[in-house]
């Protein structure tokens, strides 16, 4: 599907924004335990609202996939080719390309738990795609520690647990960097960067059918996902790859799901998040973007959760969706969004409501 406004109007020209949306793949089995999806959207890994590992929450990449399914394993590989920066072009005129290679291992240990292994690397090179990254194989650190690179590397697990009867426990540990002597030593070394996220899930509340609740808790510590070079963070188009919010935050969500006839659903969120932001030209670490090649040897410590420019949102939405005819949806949507940091202490609030039409197509959710 493609989106275009028009460029010929002088007043747009000066003042206006032009997008494009271009999203589509090919998805077929080689065999029965091997599938390969090609083409250009976005991806997800993980079981909850948020994704530590790979949110669609970026642009559309490029991508090749290979699904592997063989007994209680579930192998995915993931090869991305992606725009480094939208705000700068080449001698040639072409925006800098990066690249990204995940994978993901997912085995069923019990008919209740299900356990995940992830890793994925960022980089960026002059002749194109490292052909070393195309090894199926997990563990990219090996692969990197042999070229020598500067690349980033991150690892990961992520867990999803039926602990009682229609309730589930889910979550995810990213490591970016670390030091696990200095992990526990107090002194804030800016290298520790890390994520964590926790969530439980449930259905048929109170034993009404499909009346669904889930609630999530992330936190991700500065630093996380930038590196000390622009193209390897981990970004597309200058849209987080991973979280929307970047790093230096803690965030709670909730979610109550409701489907009272086939035809109707109704959807209600709340966000709760807190964040420290940089200041001016001083890096706190929630901007992914800055590079953190300025961290000379004695600035290296010192660093801390939610350090900087605090700043606290509250959000709340609700969608009342009714199905008029097959795949015809008629929404009424309502928002409000509240902000307030330490260098503006009073709220600042918008709130808005819509009512929409779609056809054919999925309501995209813009939680943050």
């Amino acid at each position: 599907m493609l989106f275009a406004s028009g460029v010929g109007d002088d007043l747009f020209s000066r003042n206006g924004v032009d997008y494009f949306s271009a999203r589509g793949y090919i998805d077929f089995q080689i065999i029965d335990e091997i599938g390969i999806q090609w083409g250009h959207d976005r991806n997800f890994i993980g079981n909850g609202m948020r994704s530590l590992f790979l949110s669609d929450h970026s642009a559309p990449y490029f991508f090749l996939k290979l699904n592997t399914k063989v007994w209680k394993l579930h192998y995915q590989n993931l090869f991305m080719e992606m725009t480094g920066r939208h705000d700068y072009l080449d001698f040639d005129g072409l925006r800098p390309k990066k690249y990204a290679s995940i994978h993901h291992l997912s085995i069923n240990v019990h008919k209740k738990l299900n356990l995940g292994f992830f890793e994925s690397v960022v980089y960026g090179r002059d002749t194109g795609f490292e052909l070393n990254y195309l090894n199926p194989l997990i563990f990219y650190r090996a692969v990197e520690h042999t070229l020598g690179s500067p690349d980033n590397v991150m690892i990961g697990l992520d867990w999803k647990y039926l602990f009682v009867k229609k309730w589930s426990f889910y979550g995810q540990i990213l490591l970016d960097e670390y030091s696990f002597s200095k992990l526990f030593s107090g002194t804030g070394w800016f290298g520790n960067k890390f994520g964590i996220q926790a969530g439980i899930k449930g259905i048929d509340l109170f034993t009404i059918p499909n009346l669904d609740i889930q609630g999530e808790f992330n936190l991700i510590r500065p630093f996380t996902y930038s590196h000390d070079t622009d193209i390897p963070n981990y970004s597309h188009y200058n849209q987080p790859l991973a979280h929307p919010l970047g790093a230096n935050f803690m965030e709670f969500l909730g979610v109550l799901r409701y489907q009272p006839r086939p035809d109707v659903f109704l959807k209600a969120n709340v966000l709760y998040a807190v964040q420290g932001l940089n200041v001016d030209t001083i890096n706190y670490g929630a901007d992914i973007f800055v590079n953190t090649s300025f961290i000379a040897g004695n600035q290296r410590e010192g660093h801390f959760f939610l350090q900087g420019n605090q700043q606290t949102t509250f959000l709340a939405d609700f969608t009342l969706s009714w199905m008029w005819k097959h795949n015809v949806f008629f929404d009424l949507y309502a928002r409000h969004r509240r902000t307030k940091s330490d260098l503006a202490p009073t709220w600042q609030a918008s709130s808005m409501v819509s009512l929409g039409m779609r056809v054919n197509l999925m309501r995209r959710e813009l939680l943050f």
